[in-house]
């Protein structure tokens, strides 16, 4: 629906979160959505990482985080929707020497194998790096699922650990690169600590609606089974009363059995405060459960023993 935050929609909210961590939140973008290449110059080959997205938004940010930290303004290029490309890819691009002071750069100028170092206080500025370049989100009316794709099993294991030892509950899928989270909750955190609060509020609202109409719903079948059994309870005492009844009649049964078994016969849907009600004077509902008891236990009696009394047939 056109109110539920896609992830395109969660990049352009992350693309506008303050700046804290510039060198990590760049790092982190750079390495997971990053693609090294080599380019011949004038002056020889050089090694260029391109960060390239369908989000306008992404590149945006490679600019504003590269002018913080520094660099030059990268080199920008959009391409338009055509022939096997459906939407306008943008990209950024900057040359691989001037990355090495950020940790993503081996001194041979390719790629680390792993996740540059990332200061416990930068968290949150990884995360939305992470997002930014190769997160995905499924929609807040859909079970829960967070994943981030990285470029190695190391970088997998790196983001997993940094997640996980803030006790956020994801797995690390190192055969596939990938970090997902499945619970609400770690979703939710997630979009939280990136800095994605209206994504989050999005999703922990949806999570709350759907808990209340499971609760409404675990409650309304509740009660109709309790109805049914009390329904079937009924029934089993109007027919045990009948053949009680009809076995010995009325006038042997004790007084204050016979109104209450009297109000079953004549009121077999009733609940036993509706009897209590009946009655004169009106009895507890505790009080009219324990003689339908009684008159039970003298059916049985007299269906097994011929007899109400109960040193008969002993």
């Amino acid at each position: 629906m056109a109110d539920e935050p896609d992830i395109a929609a969660i990049r352009q909210e992350l693309s506008t979160v303050p700046i804290d961590h510039p060198d990590t939140e760049l790092a982190v973008l750079v390495r997971l959505g990053g693609t090294w290449s080599r380019r011949g110059t004038s002056t020889g080959a050089v090694t260029e990482v391109r960060v390239a997205s369908t989000s306008g938004a992404v590149v945006r940010r490679v600019v504003a985080l590269a002018k913080r930290v520094g660099l030059p303004r990268p080199e920008v290029a959009m391409r338009a929707a055509g022939g096997l490309r459906t939407r306008t890819q943008w990209s950024a691009t900057l040359p691989a020497a001037l990355l090495e002071d950020l940790g993503v750069v081996t001194a041979s100028g390719g790629p680390v194998a792993g996740l540059p170092s990332v200061p416990d206080e930068a968290l949150p500025a990884a995360v939305r790096g992470a997002l930014l370049a190769t997160g995905s989100v499924s929609s807040p009316r859909r079970p829960a699922h967070l994943e981030i794709a990285l470029p190695s099993g190391p970088a997998t294991l790196d983001l997993a650990d940094l997640l996980t030892a803030r006790g956020l509950a994801v797995h690390a899928d190192e055969e596939r690169g990938r970090v997902v989270a499945k619970s609400r909750e770690a979703l939710v955190a997630l979009l939280d600590m990136a800095g994605a609060e209206r994504a989050a509020a999005s999703h922990a609202h949806h999570h709350e609606r759907r808990q209340l109409r499971n609760r409404a719903t675990r409650l309304a079948n509740a009660d109709a089974a309790n109805v049914e059994r009390s329904v079937d309870a009924a029934r089993t005492q109007v027919v045990t009363l009948q053949a009680l009844v009809d076995a010995v009649g009325w006038d042997v049964l004790p007084e204050d059995l016979r109104a209450v078994g009297l109000a079953r016969l004549v009121n077999p849907s009733a609940s036993l405060a509706e009897l209590g009600e009946l009655t004169d004077p009106p009895l507890a509902k505790s009080t009219v459960h324990r003689r339908l008891a009684r008159l039970a236990e003298l059916a049985r009696r007299q269906a097994e023993t011929g007899s109400l009394d109960p040193d008969d047939g002993a």
